[in-house]
């Protein structure tokens, strides 16, 4: 949320531009390793019991989206960011 929040408030001031797009960026790639970590652990743990298939699925998939959604939000910011800063 703070990161929404940040970029609600900076998303039209175009001197902030330039943070707000490197700010994503970063907050896109650790989002993006974070899911590679955490489902490779959500696997091996269903792997291992055998029961928790379902709920493992519907974790990886809300990892998925989130980091969809964040990566898009990023990309977004710079192609506003580019079309304001020319």
């Amino acid at each position: 949320m703070p990161l929404m929040e940040n970029a609600q408030q900076h998303i039209l001031d175009e001197g902030a531009m330039p943070e707000l797009i490197a700010e994503l960026g970063e907050a896109s790639a650790a989002m993006a390793e974070h899911r590679k970590v955490r489902r490779d652990e959500y696997f091996v743990r269903a792997a291992k019991s055998g029961k928790e298939l379902d709920l493992v699925l519907k974790k990886v998939e809300a990892l998925l989206w989130y980091d969809g959604v964040l990566y898009h939000f990023w990309r977004a910011a710079a192609r506003l960011g580019n079309e304001i800063l020319g």
